[in-house]
């Protein structure tokens, strides 16, 4: 995922190392002749151990008070529904601060990527 602030782009990467899945906030610092990026962390989100029911929601899927907030990161209880209802957790990736922040979970919902497919 990646977005553009004021001339800066910021992406969330997920990553596991063992047992631990975290999602990294990072920002662009260079483009090669090929248009290979580099990008530089900036902060690290270590998850909560996942379910298997739960997902990740992100990249402009979510909304908080119906709507869309692309800062706003997830974990939601997959359900076989046009939008997950059921937020566990909730930050923001917050441009501005250069950080993630924990978040209420209220009145926030994802939509299923996966949902009519």
């Amino acid at each position: 995922m990646g977005e553009t602030q004021a001339e800066i782009e910021y992406a969330i990467a997920r990553l596991q190392k063992g047992n631990q899945d975290m999602l990294w906030f990072e920002i662009l610092v260079s483009r090669d002749s090929k248009g290979t990026r580099s990008f530089l962390v900036i902060d690290v989100l270590k998850l909560p151990k996942l379910n298997k029911s739960d997902q990740i929601g992100h990249g402009g899927s979510c909304l908080r008070n119906k709507v869309c907030d692309p800062e706003i990161l997830t974990i939601a209880k997959y359900q076989d529904a046009e939008y997950w209802r059921q937020i566990k957790k909730a930050w923001r990736s917050n441009r501005n601060s250069g950080q993630f922040e924990e978040i209420s979970t209220r009145n926030i919902i994802c939509e299923n990527p996966g949902w009519g497919v």
